[in-house]
């Protein structure tokens, strides 16, 4: 009774161990017969580091902004704040309704592989803000920078018709609040100022040197003292006349020989601060 009891539990022992075996192997055939998926790793494009409508930037030179002069004529052309931004509605500055009567000079040519870009300069007439401080350079820089354009956009302009030298001819001041005198006249450099009023000339024999014509028909007048040079100004036949200044004492008065006639002059230094760098009494 016990050998068959043992006999029984061998048999039971090899059926449970054969079936194990039987179960890994066909784990292992299992496991081997599956294919491993390869992942392949997604290659994204790098984007490039210049506006596609631009080009790459091959060169760039500075131009000269006293020198050619322009007007932006391309009724739908558009400035653009950069060459990144070029075309992009985000980037836009200014347009030509806004611009079209600005005058306009070449502070840098970008040459790229799209062809030829501008970055422009918008000339400035400053007025009496002859000193430009460190507050006022930003505002400077901020209005007169005009934006990227294509040289398609723009008309050659030539603000100044003609010019040429004079041999001293005297002048002396008719009126000395219709005008002031410029570094240059308005709009033919990129920036113009008022350097001095006739308010402390107005009893000056002055010399004009130079003459020349604006693109509109106006004449202006380089003038000098006999000790230094003045400015531009306006050609009018109420602010100047020609010819030799004389006093209006010695023209109008006729003293007695018993009489002396004696002239006083108010000093810069008695109206305080309103004489300011134009030499005028009202700044």
């Amino acid at each position: 009774m016990k050998q068959g009891t043992i006999l029984t539990a061998m048999l039971v022992a090899l059926l449970v161990s054969g079936c194990g075996q039987n179960n890994h192997s066909a784990k292992v055939s299992a496991s081997s017969s599956t294919t491993k998926k390869v992942v392949k790793k997604k290659t994204t494009k790098k984007k490039p580091k210049y506006n596609p409508k631009v080009g790459k930037v091959i060169s760039s030179t500075k131009g000269n902004l006293d020198g050619a002069t322009f007007k932006f004529t391309n009724k739908k052309g558009k400035f653009y704040r950069t060459l990144q931004g070029y075309g992009k509605k985000s980037s836009i500055v200014s347009d030509y309704p806004t611009d079209k009567h600005s005058t306009l000079a070449i502070f840098r040519t970008y040459k790229t592989t799209k062809g030829i870009f501008y970055h422009v300069m918008i000339y400035q007439d400053d007025g009496f803000l002859n000193k430009i401080s460190k507050d006022r350079m930003a505002e400077y820089k901020w209005y007169s920078n005009g934006g990227y354009v294509k040289p398609s956009d723009l008309t050659r302009f030539y603000p100044v018709k003609q010019q040429w030298q004079l041999n001293n001819v005297p002048y002396y001041v008719a009126n000395p609040w219709l005008h002031a005198i410029w570094n240059a006249p308005v709009m033919t450099k990129h920036r113009t100022y008022v350097t001095h009023v006739f308010d402390r000339y107005t009893r000056t024999q002055l010399y004009a040197t130079k003459e020349l014509v604006r693109y509109n028909g106006a004449h202006y007048l380089y003038l000098r003292t006999a000790n230094k040079n003045l400015g531009w100004v306006y050609k009018g036949q109420r602010n100047l006349v020609q010819g030799t200044y004389t006093d209006p004492g010695t023209q109008l008065l006729n003293p007695q020989s018993t009489e002396k006639m004696t002239e006083q002059e108010q000093s810069t230094k008695s109206t305080g601060n309103r004489v300011g760098v134009n030499d005028s009494l009202s700044t």
